[in-house]
């Protein structure tokens, strides 16, 4: 396949998922990604997954893409409202055709796990980090839709992935209240830790009807 037809299909995916088995990979696998990919990265998850968990058994890494028809009607357009992502130069949405496609979040603020999302060690019993992250992933996820002209009301699809599948209660919370009890399309996951963000212990995707 020679660069130009790389640089053809690169710039037909919209959003792609990533599991590595090894969490020192984070980084290696950024940088090989921003390179083949440059200006027209896709939205994407980056997600630990155990030893062993891939179909191939000595598996490190898979990559799930959703990519546009060549030369079809549908476009690509990225979307900016300002949400950090935990990767260098991770794009924070993509709307394609009537969906909007967001990139894993975490409760990033730019340098870390956000302070509002942290556990107070003077009254650890009086707050609940998981649902703190949850409160402000979930406003980030509105901030795109609203950047693409629609609402967290649109949402179509949420993948949570958490370090510790407990905690998935905490999180539907904040959903139900965030959509006035209006039903959750999701699925909830387990993954091992710790996941890019450190302190992180959920990552959400979602995608929405955005007309």
């Amino acid at each position: 396949v020679s660069q130009a037809q790389i640089g053809r299909i690169t710039h037909d995916v919209v959003h792609a998922q990533v599991y590595l088995t090894d969490r020192e990979d984070y980084s290696a696998f950024n940088e090989v990604w921003s390179r083949h990919f440059g200006a027209t990265k896709p939205t994407l998850d980056i997600i630990p997954c155990i030893d062993h968990g891939l179909a191939p058994y000595d598996g490190k890494i898979e990559i799930n893409v959703l990519a546009l028809k060549p030369g079809g009607a549908t476009k690509r357009k990225a979307i900016d409202a300002g949400v950090p992502t935990a990767f260098r130069h991770q794009p924070q949405a993509m709307k394609a055709g009537d969906l909007l496609f967001m990139s894993g979040l975490m409760a990033f603020d730019g340098h870390g796990l956000a302070t509002s999302a942290a556990a107070d060690p003077r009254q650890p019993q009086f707050s609940s980090p998981t649902e703190a992250q949850a409160e402000f992933i979930i406003g980030n996820i509105a901030k795109l839709c609203e950047a693409a002209g629609t609402s967290l009301n649109n949402v179509v699809r949420v993948l949570q992935f958490h370090t510790d599948i407990r905690e998935f209660y905490p999180v539907y919370k904040v959903w139900e209240r965030r959509l006035g009890g209006r039903p959750v399309p999701f699925s909830a996951v387990e993954v091992p830790s710790p996941l890019p963000v450190p302190g992180a212990t959920v990552l959400i995707e979602a995608w929405a009807y955005a007309p």
